[in-house]
């Protein structure tokens, strides 16, 4: 099957599987679930961060087909986002979005995440530039405005998320939903995307700040850490740093932000798996039995892989050489295999599972079709078919989600 195909299936999955909430007739109609759960039969919440993901990857469906309905498609998530935000005078909840809403209730989980939020406006920034409409820009300015004030810290460290329902800022510890994780990096995108249309340097300060403090977490051999614990890389977490500072080089020139991006695209190159796909998470400090169980049981990710496969493409176009085609068409590859191509269940036809559990020659796919690994995917297919046809270029980094 042609790389076109496996493009097809997958946004064909995003558009018009249950995995997007409603229907056209229905106010709330736009959201997408996080993901399905194909053992349960079910699908799980409706998750903001990935339906900031959602309007890019509908935008940019949009820019390389034509097609008005993705463009369509963008503009009801976005709807649904607005739908969420609240009249309160000065309340965050006029300004940012909560973490999540259940499935099929709808109460809204009011966490205020830094990451989700930078994902949102990120979205309507890319929104903003193909329709024009201020409204997509004016809130997003609004919105990385508050998460600045809020929750960056003097250092440009992020606090990871304000709970509305304590008041409580600080979150310690390890894992992606504390504070200073090395996901924030990715916070760069929408920063500088705000600082290109408003010229306001608090913006890029912001950026900068942000730089110089992940700086910190890149090792040697080229990883970045997953926060200032330094005991793992979650190979999902450095592809987040790794594509804020891709983005950050692309509109600073910063060569610094260039050196920083080539040597974690490269560590991506070492670790890549013979299949193809990217593990889990490497070079685990938390204890010999941790270190011991990731040498010897593999945990293959659609995610990280299609986040690589993406990363490999644009430093060709940036170096003006072909260093890492072979591992991106390996990845390719994996993710192809990874998709639910033969079956006829509307519900899965064309998503990606998450991850592939292998201990020696045993292997078991996670039940898991997650909106985001169909997303990262879809886009992954796309620069691969452009870069066949000579069309990416330096200039597509501003298309990464």
């Amino acid at each position: 099957m042609h790389v076109s195909k496996h493009l097809e299936l997958a946004s064909d999955w995003l558009t018009k599987s249950e995995i997007i909430h409603g229907s056209s007739a229905n106010s709330r109609y736009g959201p997408l679930k996080g993901g399905y759960l194909i053992d349960e039969k079910k699908y799980n919440f409706i998750y903001n961060e990935i339906n900031g993901y959602g309007i890019s990857c509908f935008v940019n469906l949009y820019r390389s087909t034509g097609n008005e309905e993705y463009l369509r498609h963008a503009k009801a998530v976005a709807d649904y986002l607005f739908s969420t935000l609240s009249g309160e005078d000065g309340h965050v909840s006029t300004l940012a979005f909560v973490h999540s809403a259940s499935f099929p209730e709808q109460k809204l989980n009011r966490r205020y995440f830094s990451f989700d939020n930078g994902m949102i406006v990120s979205g309507l920034l890319d929104l903003y530039e193909v329709t024009g409409d201020l409204k997509y820009y004016d809130h997003g300015k609004r919105c990385i405005s508050w998460i600045i004030e809020s929750l960056q810290q003097s250092d440009g460290a992020f606090h990871s998320y304000y709970n509305a329902d304590t008041g409580e800022i600080w979150h310690g510890g390890e894992g992606f939903i504390n504070d200073r994780s090395a996901i924030h990096t990715k916070l760069s995108i929408p920063l500088l995307k705000v600082w290109k249309h408003s010229g306001n340097a608090a913006f890029l300060n912001s950026a900068n700040t942000l730089m110089k403090w992940a700086k910190g977490l890149q090792a040697e051999d080229g990883a970045f850490w997953s926060d200032e614990y330094k005991k793992t890389v979650f190979t999902h977490y450095h592809c987040y740093a790794v594509e804020g500072f891709l983005y950050a080089y692309h509109v600073t020139r910063n060569e610094e932000y260039r050196s920083a991006a080539l040597r974690g695209i490269d560590w991506l190159w070492g670790a890549q798996l013979r299949d193809g796909s990217m593990n889990y998470k490497y070079k685990s400090r938390h204890s010999i039995l941790d270190g011991l169980k990731d040498r010897l049981i593999k945990r293959k990710t659609s995610d990280a892989t299609a986040q690589a496969v993406r990363l490999w493409l644009l430093a060709d176009t940036i170096t003006g050489e072909n260093n890492y085609r072979e591992a991106a068409a390996k990845g390719v590859r994996f993710l192809e295999r990874m998709q639910l191509s033969n079956t006829d269940d509307k519900k899965t036809l064309g998503g990606l599972l998450y991850r592939r559990k292998q201990f020696m020659f045993i292997g078991r796919m996670q039940a898991k079709l997650y909106s985001w690994c169909t997303q990262f995917a879809a886009q992954a297919f796309t620069m691969w078919l452009q870069a066949e046809s000579r069309s990416l270029c330096s200039e597509s980094v501003e298309n990464l989600f």
